[in-house]
């Protein structure tokens, strides 16, 4: 007995209600990713930016007060000399941080706190020149009475204004931050949402091809067994909205030509690639919390740890992972922070290993104690890093163009920013089909002097 062709066309509109939902799902995945990826580059070269040139500038405005101070005090004690060069240099310096962060887009009202830093800029410099011409003339009395009426209370304005400047910017960085976490439930939801609606289609086609089935001949009932399995193993799945994307995809893969099975399986890529992107944004943010200055951390503690911590993973890559570890130094920055910078590199160097045959990471460290910073040094065995690529690997969302292994391109962007944030400087040396060694420079922490 033949099916009718009402049967026919509803089977048929089941199945391309599956492919439109899950075309749509790719397409809304592909949108949210753009969407998020935006944003994240506003937080990093505006928001970010913004506060750490400003955060300079107002370290200048301190240092440069308390030369002022040192200046007219030494006056006071009878050596009334010119400022020395470096009074001058921090002057200029204050200018070229607020020139720097100047250069930067601002967001929508920001341009209106402007006004009054300039102001307090150009009132700063006039209070400054009229300190120095009294200690220049000799006069310590008048010089003192002029930092006291004027010139503190100018670098309190202008502090203030560039406080209100960098608290603008923090709020538009934080509500960047809540939108990129509002962007990865709606993309969560929406995902969910047409994932049970490709399901539901896939079920309501596999009732009706069952239905069609039993109606030819005997051998083709398997077929519909096969689908009434399939169909009861994609709804126990929808659990999780994002295995449940990827279990649908698969479906839809199976029963998919040729020319659309590509397709589907970048589909399949891209919905992995929300979920690691998702998770990647949050730590470069994070790198760009305020630096602790006074943070100190013991280096072979953290390597352990994160050795530790990583040795399952290496294991299960069959890769040799080993650490020379140091005598006991101190840097300075936070655990948390270190941690960051070794484990992104390890992690990364074991993701790349590919199917090298010599599978070795190593984590060495150079520990001169006449330096004063220390290098960590992470090489592998592995392909390498193309030419073409050179310092670029350090941005954001840049990734090898035959990288096989899922992820956000996000790791040693995180890398660059906190050790830059923290005095420090990161790169590699790399040659093709040898491997490549990434080394970190970071500063020793200044350990404290102990009183006989």
């Amino acid at each position: 007995m033949l099916r009718s062709p009402r049967t026919g066309r509803t089977l048929a509109a089941s199945f391309a209600g599956v492919a439109v939902a899950f075309t749509v799902g790719v397409a809304v995945a592909q949108t949210f990713s753009f969407q998020i990826r935006s944003t994240a580059r506003e937080i990093t070269g505006n928001s970010a930016a913004s506060i750490s040139s400003l955060s300079a500038m107002r370290g200048r405005l301190r240092d440069l007060e308390a030369r002022a101070a040192d200046l007219v005090d030494a006056c006071g004690m009878g050596r009334c000399e010119a400022p020395p060069p470096r009074f001058e240099e921090l002057r200029r310096l204050v200018h070229r941080e607020w020139q720097t962060y100047r250069a930067l887009p601002p967001f929508p009202g920001e341009t209106d706190l402007w006004p009054e830093v300039e102001v307090g800029l150009d009132r700063l410099d006039g209070a400054l020149a009229r300190v120095q011409v009294e200690v220049i003339r000799r006069r310590p009395e008048r010089a003192l009475i002029q930092v006291r009426a004027e010139l503190r209370a100018e670098f309190d304005r202008l502090g203030e204004g560039v406080a209100r400047v960098i608290a603008f910017d923090e709020e538009q960085g934080l509500a960047l931050a809540s939108r990129i976490d509002d962007l990865a439930r709606l993309s969560t939801v929406v995902s969910g949402a047409l994932v049970l609606l490709g399901v539901v289609l896939t079920l309501l086609a596999a009732a009706i091809g069952i239905r069609v089935v039993r109606q030819y001949e005997e051998s083709l009932r398997s077929r519909a067994d096969d689908l009434e399995q399939f169909a009861g193993r994609a709804a126990h799945d929808i659990r999780s909205p994002l295995a449940a994307t990827a279990a649908a995809l698969h479906v839809v893969k199976r029963l998919s030509g040729g020319e659309q099975r590509p397709t589907v399986e970048r589909a399949e890529r891209g919905v992995q690639r929300v979920n690691q992107l998702v998770e990647g944004l949050l730590e470069f943010a994070r790198a760009g919390a305020d630096v602790s200055r006074q943070a100190t951390t013991d280096l072979s503690e953290v390597l352990n740890d994160v050795v530790e911590e990583l040795r399952p993973a290496a294991e299960q890559n069959h890769i040799d992972l080993n650490v020379e570890v140091p005598r006991t130094a101190l840097l300075a920055c936070s655990p948390g922070v270190l941690s960051s910078i070794v484990s992104n590199l390890v992690r990364n160097a074991i993701t790349h290993m590919g199917a090298r045959e010599l599978r070795q990471v190593r984590i060495r460290v150079e520990s001169g104690e006449a330096t004063e910073a220390v290098r960590i040094e992470v090489e592998d065995t592995g392909p390498g890093i193309p030419e073409e690529l050179g310092d670029r690997i350090f941005k954001a969302f840049v990734r090898g163009a035959g990288a096989d292994q899922p992820g956000s391109g996000l790791g040693l962007a995180t890398v660059k920013r906190l050790v830059t944030a923290h005095g420090g400087n990161v790169g590699f040396r790399s040659r093709a089909g040898l491997g490549t060694l990434f080394f970190v420079d970071l500063p020793r922490a200044r350990e404290p002097h102990r009183s006989s």
